[in-house]
């Protein structure tokens, strides 16, 4: 059977995309993917290509319509069977599955589904009953429960990368992409593992990790395959289980050496971690704080951290001479202004390399989005989405103070004199001085500090997105 992912772009390499290429993979089938932002002529490349099945991954919510238009546009062109994954469909599977354009949404983990989806196609069985799946078919919704999580995942193939280094910008990439764990055992309301480990209740262990010679083992056949100078682990928590970093460390910088980025909590940070992190050549740390106010950082985000422990994890950072990040959220319910510098002063006294800074959005199904709605910061009958780094979803007032302050906040974190000066800008209306300082401030830590990508690389991507928009402005001109 050929089964075809379609993208609309990615910005990086998605390991749930190349597993799941892997297990069909290893399981006799064929795969390839369609991104549409490398290919001027999709249509065509989907047609070439001959699908039975198209499975659809919608990163974010407000791209569901986007896929819904899609799969019905493609459809005209050609018979398959579309499935629809990602974190939206798992937690509003109700609002795929209704759209004529879905045949099937998958809740949660998919490996093993989509390999009995595929073999069921295949062999012309029903695939009504396969667990994980909601199906329509012949106008009936057949609502399957989750099955029991996978507990080792060690048992499964290293991700598929010729899925997406098909496209040599992925390909050349010096920085790559790594999974070591599965899971995050913490509540915070504005992410959907609190829905996770509700969906998985009674299925096994939620958070799983794969062994220290796993990790070591793919990351060398990257480098040895592809070529690797920089290792990125996309874990929600990388240092979980400090035993297995610190094991994890001493081999890393045995075998392999090369800088590597991660994340962990405040609280997790001490000396013996930090000190591991530091020997195995860790360049960046990235740990979140979101709010300086403990009422909205611990009562509603569900934080549960003091100021005394991510002022303590900045310290430690600071004495092993290990780069830090902290992630930080502005625009939030029921936040105000002196609020929102609460955090910008929190961060002063962190003193990261970098404070990331993002203007909330609600997301369905999450526990904030409910809360936001409960106290009237969120239309009830609506989800509302606009770019985390341009607009306040929410009703709240003055709400271009808070894109100001989200514009000025670096500013504000490296440079704690002006804070004051700071309160009084932002008062003025948004406005693209402002806008201009803030993209600075992520292109300055993306190039220098995070470390996430390189000056060469991002010019290489330019240069090439610039051709392909000349060469589809050439071909609509003719």
């Amino acid at each position: 059977m050929k089964v075809l992912f379609v993208l609309q772009d990615l910005y990086t390499e998605s390991i749930p995309l190349m597993t799941l290429s892997a297990v069909l993979k290893q399981a006799g089938h064929e795969t390839d993917l369609v991104l549409l932002s490398h290919e001027p002529n999709y249509k065509e490349a989907v047609k070439a290509f001959k699908p039975d099945m198209i499975c659809f991954s919608v990163l974010g919510s407000m791209m569901r319509e986007f896929y819904f238009n899609l799969s019905a546009e493609l459809k005209k062109e050609t018979p398959f069977v579309s499935v629809f994954g990602g974190v939206p469909a798992t937690m509003t599977p109700e609002l795929f599955v209704s759209n004529d354009a879905v045949d099937v949404v998958c809740v949660g983990e998919g490996d093993e589904a989509i390999v009995e989806l595929v073999q069921a196609l295949q062999t012309g069985t029903d695939y009504t009953c396969i667990q994980n799946l909601w199906v329509k078919k012949n106008g009936t919704i057949y609502k399957n429960p989750v099955r029991n999580l996978i507990p080792m995942v060690d048992e499964l193939p290293d991700p598929d990368r010729e899925l997406i280094y098909k496209y040599p910008d992925f390909k050349e990439k010096e920085i790559k992409n790594f999974l070591t764990t599965r899971g995050c055992p913490f509540p915070c309301t504005y992410c959907y593992n609190h829905f996770m480990h509700g969906l998985y209740k009674g299925k096994g262990v939620y958070v799983r990790r794969r062994s220290v010679r796993r990790v070591i083992d793919e990351i060398k056949r990257v480098r040895d395959t592809y070529g690797l100078e920089r290792v990125n682990f996309v874990d929600d928590l990388f240092t979980i289980d400090q035993k297995w970093v610190l094991e994890f460390c001493d081999v890393y910088k045995k075998e392999v050496g090369l800088p590597f980025i991660c994340q962990t909590r405040a609280e997790m940070v001490n000396d013996e971690l930090a000190r591991a992190l530091k020997e195995a050549n860790c360049c960046s740390v990235d740990f979140a704080i979101e709010s300086g106010n403990d009422f909205l950082r611990n009562d509603v985000m569900r934080r549960n951290m003091t100021k005394e422990q991510i002022l303590n994890a900045g310290r430690v950072l600071h004495k092993h001479k290990v780069n830090f990040t902290t992630l930080n959220m502005v625009g939030l319910p029921g936040e105000s202004i002196e609020n929102a510098f609460e955090t910008m002063e929190l961060n002063a006294k962190v003193n990261p390399n970098y404070a990331a800074i993002y203007l909330y959005q609600p997301y369905e199904g999450l526990k904030l989005t409910e809360y936001a709605k409960e106290h009237g910061y969120l239309d009830k009958d609506k989800e509302k989405h606009v770019d985390y780094h341009y607009g306040v979803s929410l009703n709240l007032k003055n709400k271009h103070e808070f894109k100001n302050v989200h514009d000025l906040f670096f500013l504000g974190v490296k440079f704690p004199f002006l804070i004051p000066t700071i309160k009084k800008l932002v008062k003025a209306p948004s406005n693209p001085v402002y806008h201009a300082f803030g993209r600075g401030a992520s292109a300055y830590a993306s190039l220098f500090v995070t470390q996430y990508t390189s000056l060469g690389f991002q010019l290489k991507r330019v240069k090439k997105l610039a051709r392909l928009k000349l060469g589809l402005g050439a071909k609509a001109s003719a």
